[in-house]
């Protein structure tokens, strides 16, 4: 070999080599960065989760979680040579702001606990009572909105920039890797729940009660708290507008072709987006785009799956966590009037009447003599089908708020609905009884009240018009279903004695809390409120000025008592003999 060709070789040699050690350095440089990254996030997680308040209290905890989760956004680029470092940087910021929500939530609940104190010394209230109603507000795990703290001055200005940034790094970062995204819009869900936080009906309650509990000096505070947190729900409405219909897009993208987990996130932060109303278009865009479709598509073809989970032991849950997902999101779209005939055009009720799941409701005898049994990790096969089942009476009843009673088509497809499950809906009539399990007084209170909303005079005016011979099948379900509820009506007539028992009932059970006895006497009367109505509708019904009656009820009804087989014979009627006038 010439000696020139040597020395040109021995060169690219050399370069070869140098090029090896800067990628070499490089690649050190990042995976220290990355262990670097991996260490400082444990130490914030730990320091902010574990650290004692009397060590760090939590208006100083807030104040440093918002200074680091804004050095973190400015200074560290959204895209990083290596995924792995972004997606440590996104954990960490996800546990800063769960962390961040935890310390608003408690800031504002002491500030409401402080001013109840105040108010019972001053009032001379007694001081257990006082006790226990604030034990009632001071969960943290719900609520609405931050309080004066979270909403004054530059702490608003700095949610907005930490919102902001989020919105930005999702609307910026491919879709490379799920957990990533999942990271990603925990911490934006987070983040708006500040500004608008969730709360339970105690908690709501127990606000109330201080409400109305406070002198006008009081009151005007309130008022100055309540503005501050409508102050945030529109900032982070605001920052969302901003970035209007992409941002829509890129989350819809994610709900319909993400991972599960990443699916059931995208639908919360769509749910969310939409109860802040910060996208005035998102209905027409999710069902312009095509999205609504393939939402109502998936749901189609997850019926079998959720079939899996009533076995005895599924093999896991995670399609009952993207159906709960989705079906919210849906029932927030039927909220609105415009999502309401959306889903209607989409025939979203359609997809819920082909879907077998909704037939395979468990034994209620088997389930009521289980009832006492303790529980397991694993929710019982009942409870595994409410969760299935309540989600889409929710949607019906939606979609009558909505659009009214008095709305055909919704009245028709939500009785269409009702219809095609028949089996399931006779099997829970005929087993009611005031005595049943909570969890099937909720489910026949919600189909109850269906029914009796969608029982309308142009409904039975339809039901009139139908002919005999094509439609006799309906026909006969009509026939029952008034048969069953003029039945249930006389099960649940209102006494002193029945609810009496009924709390005698839950006193045997050692499990039963104060709260569960409450609900039991909700859905007690829910219930003879719906079926009262529902008798009302069916005997006025035959014309429109409600002079007539349809129905001759007789004065005695003998009725099989649920679970035992006795007969009972109702010597005095349920209703008094009407007669056509």
């Amino acid at each position: 070999m010439p000696s020139g060709q040597r020395k040109a070789i021995s060169t690219e040699i050399m370069l070869l080599l140098k090029h090896a050690v800067n990628i070499n350095r490089v690649r050190t440089q990042r995976c220290a960065t990355l262990a670097f990254m991996g260490a400082w996030g444990q130490l914030v997680q730990v320091l902010f989760s574990s650290m004692p308040e009397a060590v760090l209290p939590v208006t100083l905890r807030r104040q440093h979680i918002i200074d680091i989760v804004e050095k973190i956004l400015i200074k560290v680029q959204p895209i990083q040579p290596i995924i792995e470092i972004s997606i440590q940087v996104s954990e960490t910021v996800l546990l800063m702001l769960v962390n961040l929500r935890y310390c608003c939530y408690q800031v504002e609940d002491q500030s409401c606990e402080d001013q109840a104190a105040d108010e019972s010394l001053a009032n001379g209230i007694d001081s257990k009572l006082s006790l226990a109603q604030r034990t009632i507000g001071n969960g943290s795990d719900g609520g609405g909105g931050g309080g004066r703290e979270i909403g004054g001055g530059g702490n608003s200005s700095n949610l907005r920039f930490i919102l902001k940034n989020l919105v930005e790094w999702i609307m910026i970062s491919e879709v490379k890797s799920q957990k990533l995204r999942i990271n990603l819009y925990s911490a934006l869900l987070n983040c708006l729940r500040i500004a608008k936080r969730l709360r339970t009906d105690e908690q709501l309650e127990y606000q109330e009660t201080l409400l109305s509990r406070q002198e006008s000096a009081r009151i005007s505070s309130m008022e100055l708290r309540r503005d501050d947190r409508q102050q945030l729900k529109a900032m982070a409405a605001e920052v969302i507008g901003t970035f209007g219909e992409k941002l829509i897009d890129t989350i819809c993208h994610d709900a319909v072709t993400g991972h599960d987990v990443c699916r059931m996130l995208a639908l919360a932060c769509l749910d969310m987006i939409s109860e802040l109303n910060a996208v005035s278009t998102l209905c027409d865009f999710v069902a312009s785009r095509g999205y609504l479709k393939h939402m109502l598509d998936s749901l189609d073809k997850s019926s079998e799956a959720l079939c899996g989970i009533l076995q005895p032991v599924p093999d896991h849950l995670r399609p009952l966590y993207v159906y709960e997902s989705r079906m919210a999101f849906l029932t927030r779209m039927a909220n609105s009037n415009v999502g309401a005939r959306l889903l209607l055009a989409e025939r979203a009720l359609g997809v819920l009447s082909n879907m077998r799941v909704y037939d395979l409701q468990p034994d209620l005898k088997a389930s009521e003599l289980k009832r006492n049994e303790p529980q397991t990790f694993l929710p019982p096969i009942d409870e595994r089908f409410r969760s299935i089942l309540l989600p889409a009476l929710a949607l019906c009843d939606a979609i009558v708020n909505t659009l009214g009673s008095r709305n055909n088509s919704a009245a028709l497809q939500v009785l269409n609905f009702l219809f095609a499950h028949f089996d399931m809906v006779e099997a829970m009539l005929r087993t009611a009884t005031p005595f049943m399990d909570l969890g099937h007084l909720q489910q026949l209170a919600v189909i109850s009240n269906l029914f009796a909303r969608t029982t309308t005079h142009e409904v039975t005016a339809l039901e009139d018009s139908l002919d005999m011979e094509n439609d006799l099948e309906l026909r006969n379900r009509l026939g029952r279903l008034q048969q069953l509820m003029i039945v249930v009506f006389g099960r649940f007539c209102v006494s002193e004695a029945t609810i009496r028992r009924m709390l005698q009932q839950d006193q045997e059970q050692s499990d039963q809390t104060e709260g569960s006895k409450t609900l039991r006497v909700k859905y007690f009367l829910d219930i003879a409120a719906n079926v009262s109505l529902y008798c009302r509708n069916v005997v006025t019904s035959h014309v429109k000025d409600s002079m007539t009656s349809k129905y001759l009820l007789t004065t005695m009804i003998n009725d099989v008592t649920p679970l035992t087989g006795k007969m009972d014979s109702r010597a005095d009627g349920i209703m008094h003999t009407i007669l056509n006038s």
